[in-house]
């Protein structure tokens, strides 16, 4: 369940699934890193900033059912949590 469904805070975050790939946008939901782009959410923090409030709580649910977008939280690396540098 995501968390923001339980009254707790969202952790979005960015990651790469090895040193050298690129930077994708998930959601940490407990141990595990969810791939928002790959189960169809937004794929920037911008871009889920855009969104209204529904359509990102229905984007984060459908994540968490979504096979096969997941990863350990062990097997990622936590990059910062920003789109671009000003």
């Amino acid at each position: 369940m995501v968390a923001v469904l339980e009254g707790e805070s969202v952790k979005l975050a960015y990651f790469t699934a090895d040193r050298g790939g690129e930077p994708r946008f998930g959601l940490l939901s407990g141990e595990r890193m969810i791939d928002l782009a790959r189960s169809g959410g937004p794929e920037s923090l911008a871009a889920a900033l855009q969104m209204p409030a529904a359509k990102i709580l229905a984007a984060l649910r459908a994540a968490e059912d979504a096979p096969q977008v997941d990863m350990p939280l062990t097997s990622v690396v936590l990059k910062a949590p920003i789109d671009h540098q000003e």
